[in-house]
């Protein structure tokens, strides 16, 4: 199917289908973004709308360039971040076409779905929005992974389908949607992600239409947006959205509602750990990976090998939030012992603003610990740093201490001193 099909004829004096597109500080990616849609829609009868979220970067000029390719092109920049929905909802706000349909700013759509999706909703006037799949991409290689479908073949939701609508899918993204309808009643702000909300309300209105085509190619771009699962925000926005869905459907048996809903966003938790590990925060993992622990997401030998693996990482991130707590603290000074070294270099890696080293049991004894400084001992009171007691946690944190403020299982370790001196 040509670019150029009967599907988007060109009708100059009102767009078809208008493009919303929300944007923070990715001046590059925009304008690959804007360049595939100008390649994919070349006539006159798609409009793009663009909204910066007070972009620090070149993104006023991308816009600016583009701005003219296109019959019909709309923006607005925000006077301050307002955050990713508001600014999703601006853009939405703006559109002036029949339909609309959102697209990230490092995504591309699928020309055939796009087209299918109109033709629908252009030939039945009872659909008033339409879901597909998408594929994942890796922009740099160009590799995509497996066709991630909705429906092998198309279903529709009528009103009365709430909730037949919600126990079919896990999540639904952004649809093609009759824009009138879009605008009078979607709720993006900074509550919830919404779209559970959205198709709530889309329902209300009319069929929803389900289609076995592929939308968009989501990119995995680095930093990628999944990171922010390490944020709790994004799991409060994440759940608020499945149960607003099912507080405007009514009360209901609440322990079903509890079930349908923690399996939602359990698996939402244990993709926060992985990219908590991603991004090397093992304290935000450990605390997905505890959160995910009662209903069962992993098994207890995973558990158990994660924390070994992690173990040194979290006790390195916890020592620096204690000592960070301190005041007029300028070094760190670690008991100077084999087992120690790993967790001193490591603690290093994370602590740029310290100063770290080593300290003797013989200068300890001798000159005590000088002014500004913070002396981390394998045990608090132990032979030797028996005066360690004096200092307090304030100066003084003992590994063995914070190794139990971050366990997970009850596990006999048996191993930390060897991975204390192995940490990189």
């Amino acid at each position: 199917m040509a670019a150029n099909s009967d599907e988007f004829p060109v009708t100059p004096a009102k767009p078809l289908l208008s493009i919303c597109i929300a944007t923070y500080s990715r001046a590059a990616l925009l304008a690959q973004t804007l360049q595939h849609v100008r390649d994919t829609f070349p006539g006159n009868d798609v409009e793009v709308v663009v909204s910066d979220n007070c972009s620090p970067d070149e993104t006023q000029q991308v816009i600016a360039r583009f701005a003219p390719l296109f019959a019909h092109f709309r923006s607005i920049r925000q006077s301050e971040n307002r955050g990713m929905m508001p600014n999703v909802a601006a853009a939405i706000a703006l559109a002036t076409g029949e339909f609309t349909y959102t697209l990230n700013d490092d995504d591309e759509v699928f020309f055939d779905g796009i087209s299918a999706a109109v033709a629908i909703l252009r030939s039945e006037p009872a659909v008033v929005a339409v879901y597909g799949g998408h594929q994942e991409w890796v922009r740099a290689s160009g590799s995509l992974g497996p066709p991630e479908k909705l429906v092998e073949q198309r279903e529709d939701f009528a009103p009365g389908d709430k909730i037949r609508l919600f126990n079919r899918f896990l999540l639904l993204w952004y649809p093609i949607s009759r824009t009138q309808i879009l605008q009078r009643y979607f709720t993006y702000d900074d509550r919830s992600f919404g779209f559970w909300e959205l198709a709530g309300a889309l329902i209300e209105r009319g069929t929803v239409a389900v289609i076995p085509n592929l939308l968009y190619k989501h990119a995995q771009t680095e930093p990628r947006m999944e990171y922010e699962l390490t944020k709790a925000w994004y799991h409060d926005q994440h759940r608020a959205q499945y149960e607003c869905f099912l507080g405007r459907v009514g009360l209901g048996n609440y322990q079903e509602v509890s079930v349908a809903i923690n399996q939602r966003t359990v698996s939402v938790y244990t993709q926060g750990a992985r990219f908590a590990n991603l991004k090397k925060e093992f304290l935000t993992a450990r605390q997905f990976v505890l959160r995910s622990r009662p209903y069962g997401a992993y098994t207890e030998e995973q558990i158990a090998s994660w924390e070994k693996q992690a173990l040194v990482y979290m006790v390195a991130e916890r020592l620096l939030n204690h000592v960070r707590l301190a005041t007029q603290i300028r070094g760190v000074l670690f008991e100077d012992a084999p087992r120690m070294r790993g967790l001193r270099d490591y603690f290093a890696s994370i602590a740029p603003e310290f100063s770290v080293g080593s300290l003797s049991q013989h200068d300890w004894q001798a000159s005590g610990l000088a002014a500004g400084c913070f002396l981390v001992t394998y045990d608090f009171g132990a032979p030797g740093w028996e005066q360690t007691t004096a200092l307090g946690p304030t100066r003084c944190r003992a590994v063995t201490d914070i190794i139990e403020s971050c366990r997970i299982t009850n596990q006999t370790l048996g191993f930390e001193e060897q991975a204390l001196a192995q940490a990189s």
